[in-house]
């Protein structure tokens, strides 16, 4: 038997995604992952995922897809103010809290055990979340070609002010048709971080030698013991180039069509980069 199988059975239900949308049309500003840590369905993710929430607090909606249940709105999120570490410098923290609305909470959630201790370099983790890349993993439903938009509206769609809801309802949905990935690595590096000029805020950063996928940003990452012991915050990337322009003498000069590309690794955080959150505003 595979040494995650455990983890990705007892965990598989609390793994959700997050899709940030404009109003009551379903337009998809933004979409991530994140993990069910209590009863209460209590989400820990990556703040950036909810930077439009933050930026458009009177227009945009949080809804949390969890394989099984229907679709539920959030509440704005907790999260850590930028901490002040100079005078003139503030340093951010990529982590957030979102609860369920209350007319939510009687549902009932899977949830992941937390560990809240540090991990160690060479050790294994799982990371986990929801990804927009896996295309041809995306076939069992294509809403897409079954909700055909410009037959239905008539081949014309300029003339109906109808077509954007369509076509951003079609996404949606197919956005929660996204397969789940569970991907294995190891720690490579570990950076422990204290900051904070008045409260001091203590944490962890993780560099993780597998790559994660778009989408995947806010999914958890699990100890070998199933316990959630940090959050996906950015897959790392190298810069890449079509060509170079090069000096008189034939040598390398400057880049042309610089790029990014996967370098093949991620960073996440520790779960204890969340814990100011539970002590102080959300107990678990």
């Amino acid at each position: 038997m595979g040494k995650w199988k455990n983890t990705i059975k007892q965990n598989n239900l609390a793994v959700c995604k997050i899709l940030v949308i404009k109003g009551d049309d379903y337009e998809i500003l933004s979409e991530g992952s994140g993990c069910v840590i209590n009863s209460k369905g209590y989400v820990v993710t990556a703040k950036h995922v909810l930077v439009e929430v933050m930026e458009n607090r009177d227009v945009c909606k949080i809804i949390v897809c969890i394989k099984g249940q229907s679709p539920i709105e959030y509440n704005q999120p907790y999260f850590i103010n930028e901490i002040e570490v100079t005078e003139k410098i503030l340093f951010d923290i990529d982590v957030a809290i979102i609860t369920p609305l209350k007319n939510k909470s009687s549902q009932t959630f899977t949830y992941a055990n937390v560990n809240w201790e540090a991990l160690e370099e060479g050790d294994d983790v799982l990371l986990c979340g929801y990804t927009s890349e896996e295309a041809n993993l995306n076939q069992v439903f294509d809403t897409t070609k079954a909700l055909d938009i410009k037959s239905l509206m008539g081949g014309s769609v300029v003339k109906h002010p109808s077509y954007n809801y369509l076509e951003n309802m079609s996404k949606y949905l197919k956005s929660m048709q996204e397969p789940l990935l569970f991907k294995s690595g190891m720690i490579s590096n570990n950076t422990k971080v204290t900051a904070g000029l008045v409260d001091t805020y203590e944490y962890n950063l993780y560099h993780i030698d597998n790559v994660c996928n778009r989408g995947m940003s806010g999914g958890p990452i699990f100890n070998t013991n199933g316990e959630l012991v940090g959050i996906v915050i950015q897959r790392n990337s190298v810069e890449a180039c079509i060509s170079f322009e090069l000096d008189v003498d034939g040598e390398k000069k400057n880049a042309i069509g610089t790029f990014y590309v996967p370098a093949g690794s991620s960073r996440t955080i520790s779960i204890a980069a969340i814990k100011p959150i539970i002590d102080t505003i959300l107990p678990l």
